[in-house]
């Protein structure tokens, strides 16, 4: 895959980013996703990159919210959204908050609070800031400490 994308003609585009029925943090790895984003950077394709991740969160929206979710899907869900938070720190940190802001309101609504408790402020998964991204300039931790309370 290295090679591709060194070749000026081609540009990955958000379709190069598959995402099986059984994608898993270990897929994400595997797959090299985190030097695909890289390249579509380095070429200033921030459209087709916003749509990876969005394509990204709609399937683990799906593992954690849809009608066949279960507990091993919610437990995907969250091994594939640490892998993936790291990638979202360096090039879409806004999208991963507005993303995560959609995710606790829907936690709220199904009155999953173990689960956000457990799962989501236990391993870190709720906004970026100052502390955790180099996008954002001080602001006020008290924001993001509100976020992780239900």
């Amino acid at each position: 895959m290295s090679e591709l994308l060194d070749e000026e003609t081609n540009i990955l585009t958000s379709d190069d980013f598959e995402i099986t029925s059984n994608f898993t943090s270990e897929e994400y790895e595997r797959s090299n996703w985190s030097e695909r984003l890289c390249s579509m950077e380095e070429k200033n394709d921030f459209e087709e990159r916003q749509k990876v991740f969005h394509k990204l969160y709609d399937y683990i929206w799906n593992l954690l919210f849809g009608t066949d979710a279960t507990l091993e899907t919610r437990n995907r869900a969250i091994h594939l959204l640490i892998m993936q938070r790291c990638d979202a720190a360096f090039y879409e940190p806004y999208i991963y908050n507005d993303w995560i802001r959609s995710v606790k309101a829907e936690i709220i609504k199904r009155e999953m609070f173990d689960f956000w408790e457990n799962e989501i402020v236990k391993n870190e998964l709720g906004l970026f800031y100052y502390r955790n991204c180099d996008l954002f300039d001080m602001g006020d931790v008290s924001d993001v400490e509100e976020f992780n309370e239900l």
